[in-house]
């Protein structure tokens, strides 16, 4: 069974012949056939294709979106670079962003982007820790993070997590301790954890800074 183009038929005031009558009857078997066919991708979307047949897409693979192509039938494409989409439909922003600094991806680097230098002590002892410093990540990277630790007398401990995971081996001594910190995602926190030794003496952390190569904001460099 084949299409037929009855498009000249159907005039104003003009009747169709029985021949016109079964070819429209098998147009439409035609149409039925073809959509209860099994050649219909389960998920796949239909393409118009003028007077001609049905065109029948595969199925977009996640994050996948149907990118017109002008003349020519469209196609599954996935937005790379600048906007990427995942298999919800939620955006987020590439790396590459040319002139747009402030929404790239964090590169490690020394300029200031947030510092908290106020002074935070803890007497929590050993194997146990306290959450001393904590900073909400909103976007994507590396992140250079150092801090300042001290303790009168007693063994200090500490160490850098993303979330509520290690990321740093354990510190051990009082000193200025930097760490670059990757694979970071928007919604992400950095947190420093301290005990002391001996809960007589309190472990403080002070000078929390997170830096960058690009900062969100203006900052002077000289």
């Amino acid at each position: 069974m084949a299409w037929t183009d009855l498009s000249a038929a159907f005039g104003y005031g003009t009747k169709l012949t029985s021949t016109q009558q079964q070819q429209l009857r098998d147009n439409v078997n035609f149409v039925m056939d073809f959509v209860n066919s099994a050649s219909l991708t389960d998920h796949g979307p239909l393409l118009g294709s003028g007077t001609g047949a049905i065109t029948a897409m595969g199925v977009g693979s996640y994050g996948a979106i149907m990118i017109g192509q002008g003349g020519a039938d469209p196609q599954w494409k996935h937005l790379s670079g600048a906007i990427l989409v995942d298999s919800a439909g939620v955006t987020s922003l590439g790396t590459n962003l040319v002139g747009q600094g402030q929404l790239q991806y964090y590169q490690a680097g020394d300029l200031l982007e947030i510092a908290d230098n106020a002074e935070e002590t803890t007497t929590t002892q050993y194997p146990s820790y306290a959450v001393m410093k904590e900073a909400y990540i909103p976007r994507h990277g590396t992140l250079r993070i150092s801090f300042q630790m001290a303790t009168a007398v007693a063994t200090p401990r500490a160490y850098i997590a993303k979330n509520s995971t290690a990321v740093s081996s354990v510190y051990i001594a009082a000193g200025a301790y930097s760490l670059d910190v990757g694979s970071l995602a928007a919604g992400d926190y950095i947190r420093i954890y301290a005990d002391t030794s001996n809960g007589g003496y309190a472990t403080s952390i002070s000078s929390f800074c997170l830096k960058c190569a690009n900062p969100m904001n203006a900052r002077i460099t000289g």
